[in-house]
Order: structure tokens, then C-alpha cells, then sequence
């Protein structure tokens, strides 16, 4: 309940407030795909790049 709470948060989070999970030192908020793919990234052992080719 917990991880879809965070997962389902808007990345607009950040500027209004709350809790959210994010990746540093880039500081995206994370949610949806890209939350599920730090996080398996960061299981695995590999360096998270859950923004790659976005803007």
C-alpha cells in the first residue's frame, strides 16, 4: 500500500509538497515506470537512469 502510495504520486509533488520518492543528484521526482525501474536498477546493482532520453 505503501509503494503505490508513492507511485502514483504526480511529479509535481516536489513544488507543493509531500512525500515522494526521487533520484539524486538529478532530483526527478520518480513514480509510475520510471519509480519501478530505479528500483529494480537499484536491486540489481546497476546505476539507475530512469529519465534517459526525456526532457
Amino acid at each position: 500500500m505503501r509503494y503505490r502510495h508513492l507511485r502514483h504520486k504526480d511529479v509535481d509533488t516536489v513544488y507543493s509538497g509531500g512525500i515522494f520518492a526521487g533520484q539524486t543528484p538529478q532530483n526527478y521526482v520518480l513514480n509510475k515506470e520510471d519509480l519501478d525501474q530505479a528500483i529494480d536498477a537499484e536491486i540489481s546493482g546497476q546505476k539507475a537512469d530512469t529519465m534517459k532520453g526525456r526532457s
